[in-house]
């Protein structure tokens, strides 16, 4: 979602899988990013994640190699603040978390992921 957007009346559903064998290796290394190992940044190329942004703007991802996030786009649009674990948001997180695997079963995707 962009900023000022309105977000749509049903979830949506993103899944990242990337695929190494498919980068060029010239192009191979990552863009820096402040802050971040190179470990860090391996990890983030080659973890596959699944999405659901809820009609509240609530934004749930679970990984395969990490740690879960969850993000309130209407509060937070920069992504700055994860809420996973916090008790105001373990409802959210619980229901988001069943879309995700619900919308997995639905569409036949097998991957395993974390949920915290």
């Amino acid at each position: 979602m962009l900023e000022g957007e309105n977000a749509p009346p049903e979830p949506v559903f993103i899944a990242w899988s990337p695929n190494p064998k498919d980068r060029d290796d010239a192009g191979d290394a990552p863009a820096p990013v402040a802050g971040a190992t190179d470990q860090q940044l391996e990890t983030v190329r080659n973890e596959s994640t699944r999405t659901v942004v809820s009609p509240e703007g609530l934004k749930l991802s679970l990984r395969d190699c990490d740690l879960p996030t969850l993000f309130d786009l209407n509060r937070d649009p920069h992504e700055t603040i994860n809420l996973v674990g916090r008790p105001d948001y373990r409802e959210p997180q619980r229901a988001l978390t069943w879309k995700i695997r619900q919308w997995q079963e639905l569409t036949g995707d097998r991957l395993a992921l974390s949920s915290g």
